[in-house]
Protein backbone atom coordinates (compact mmCIF):
# COMPACT_ATOMS: atom_id res chain seq x y z
CA UNK A 1 0.00 0.00 0.00
CA UNK A 2 2.42 2.72 -1.40
CA UNK A 3 1.65 5.80 -0.28
CA UNK A 4 3.56 9.01 -1.83
CA UNK A 5 2.11 11.77 -0.82
CA UNK A 6 3.17 14.29 1.94
CA UNK A 7 0.37 14.36 4.08
CA UNK A 8 1.47 11.27 6.14
CA UNK A 9 1.60 11.01 9.80
CA UNK A 10 3.19 8.75 12.32
CA UNK A 11 0.94 7.73 15.92
CA UNK A 12 3.41 6.05 18.10
CA UNK A 13 3.53 4.07 21.23
CA UNK A 14 6.14 2.50 23.93
CA UNK A 15 4.11 0.34 26.15
CA UNK A 16 4.28 -2.74 28.67
CA UNK A 17 2.95 -5.80 29.29
CA UNK A 18 3.03 -8.11 32.51
CA UNK A 19 3.90 -11.92 31.75
CA UNK A 20 3.21 -14.34 34.87
CA UNK A 21 6.07 -16.64 33.53
CA UNK A 22 3.75 -19.45 33.28
CA UNK A 23 3.24 -21.70 30.10
CA UNK A 24 -0.09 -20.20 29.51
CA UNK A 25 -0.57 -18.34 25.83
CA UNK A 26 -0.56 -14.94 25.59
CA UNK A 27 -3.32 -13.63 22.69
CA UNK A 28 -3.32 -10.28 20.75
CA UNK A 29 -6.74 -9.35 19.18
CA UNK A 30 -6.14 -6.45 16.78
CA UNK A 31 -9.09 -4.22 14.76
CA UNK A 32 -8.00 -1.86 12.30
CA UNK A 33 -10.18 0.74 10.38
CA UNK A 34 -12.89 2.29 10.25
CA UNK A 35 -15.43 1.14 7.17
CA UNK A 36 -13.86 1.93 3.85
CA UNK A 37 -10.31 2.44 5.32
CA UNK A 38 -7.52 -0.13 4.02
CA UNK A 39 -4.95 -1.63 6.02
CA UNK A 40 -1.67 -3.39 6.11
CA UNK A 41 -0.23 -4.88 9.66
CA UNK A 42 3.01 -6.91 10.38
CA UNK A 43 3.60 -8.34 14.09
CA UNK A 44 6.89 -9.35 15.20
CA UNK A 45 8.33 -10.46 18.23
CA UNK A 46 11.73 -8.77 18.41
CA UNK A 47 12.87 -9.60 14.88
CA UNK A 48 10.96 -12.86 14.36
CA UNK A 49 7.91 -12.03 11.80
CA UNK A 50 4.60 -13.65 13.47
CA UNK A 51 2.37 -12.16 10.54
CA UNK A 52 3.17 -10.05 7.99
CA UNK A 53 0.83 -7.89 5.60
CA UNK A 54 -1.94 -8.99 6.97
CA UNK A 55 -5.24 -6.78 5.53
CA UNK A 56 -7.23 -5.18 7.85
CA UNK A 57 -8.64 -6.77 11.29
CA UNK A 58 -7.42 -10.25 12.84
CA UNK A 59 -10.26 -12.95 12.25
CA UNK A 60 -9.59 -14.22 15.46
CA UNK A 61 -6.76 -13.42 18.26
CA UNK A 62 -3.53 -14.81 17.06
CA UNK A 63 -0.93 -16.57 20.16
CA UNK A 64 1.74 -14.83 20.43
CA UNK A 65 3.48 -17.03 22.57
CA UNK A 66 3.76 -18.40 26.25
CA UNK A 67 4.28 -15.96 29.22
CA UNK A 68 7.51 -17.87 29.97
CA UNK A 69 9.09 -17.04 26.39
CA UNK A 70 7.98 -13.62 26.29
CA UNK A 71 9.80 -12.63 29.06
CA UNK A 72 12.25 -9.81 28.01
CA UNK A 73 11.11 -9.50 24.53
CA UNK A 74 9.16 -6.77 22.78
CA UNK A 75 5.84 -6.97 20.59
CA UNK A 76 6.29 -4.52 17.54
CA UNK A 77 3.15 -3.85 15.82
CA UNK A 78 3.61 -1.72 12.37
CA UNK A 79 0.31 -0.36 10.79
CA UNK A 80 -0.76 1.57 7.62
CA UNK A 81 -4.03 2.71 7.45
CA UNK A 82 -4.46 4.33 4.14
CA UNK A 83 -8.43 6.38 4.06
CA UNK A 84 -10.48 5.18 1.24
CA UNK A 85 -13.86 6.35 2.35
CA UNK A 86 -15.43 9.19 0.60
CA UNK A 87 -17.88 9.12 4.58
CA UNK A 88 -15.11 9.83 7.09
CA UNK A 89 -11.26 10.72 7.41
CA UNK A 90 -11.23 9.15 10.97
CA UNK A 91 -8.48 6.07 10.93
CA UNK A 92 -8.06 3.81 14.11
CA UNK A 93 -6.19 0.68 15.18
CA UNK A 94 -7.21 -1.31 18.58
CA UNK A 95 -4.79 -3.41 20.07
CA UNK A 96 -6.05 -5.81 22.98
CA UNK A 97 -3.76 -8.36 24.62
CA UNK A 98 -4.99 -11.02 26.81
CA UNK A 99 -3.20 -13.99 29.20
CA UNK A 100 -0.79 -12.29 30.94
CA UNK A 101 -0.90 -11.29 34.37
CA UNK A 102 -3.67 -8.48 33.60
CA UNK A 103 -5.48 -7.68 30.13
CA UNK A 104 -4.33 -4.77 27.95
CA UNK A 105 -6.04 -2.49 25.64
CA UNK A 106 -4.73 0.59 23.68
CA UNK A 107 -7.38 2.74 20.70
CA UNK A 108 -5.02 5.00 18.23
CA UNK A 109 -6.89 7.60 16.35
CA UNK A 110 -6.48 9.88 13.89
CA UNK A 111 -8.01 11.94 11.58
CA UNK A 112 -6.68 12.27 7.99
CA UNK A 113 -7.29 15.75 5.94
CA UNK A 114 -7.72 14.29 2.59
CA UNK A 115 -9.47 11.11 1.41
CA UNK A 116 -6.11 8.75 0.50
CA UNK A 117 -4.00 10.47 3.00
CA UNK A 118 -2.31 7.26 5.37
CA UNK A 119 -1.37 7.32 8.68
CA UNK A 120 1.55 4.76 9.99
CA UNK A 121 0.66 3.12 13.46
CA UNK A 122 3.48 1.64 15.57
CA UNK A 123 3.18 0.04 18.63
CA UNK A 124 6.32 -1.69 20.84
CA UNK A 125 4.91 -3.49 23.63
CA UNK A 126 7.88 -4.33 26.12
CA UNK A 127 7.06 -8.28 28.08
CA UNK A 128 8.33 -8.23 31.64
CA UNK A 129 8.35 -10.51 34.85
CA UNK A 130 8.03 -9.19 38.10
Amino acid sequence: MANDNANASTVSVVDLFEVDGSDNSVFLDFRAGAEGQASLTTVKINRTVVEEDVEGSFEQPLSIGANADLDGKTLRIKTTITDLSDLTNDTFIDITITGGAQDYHHRFEKTVTNERDSVFYSANIIFFKR
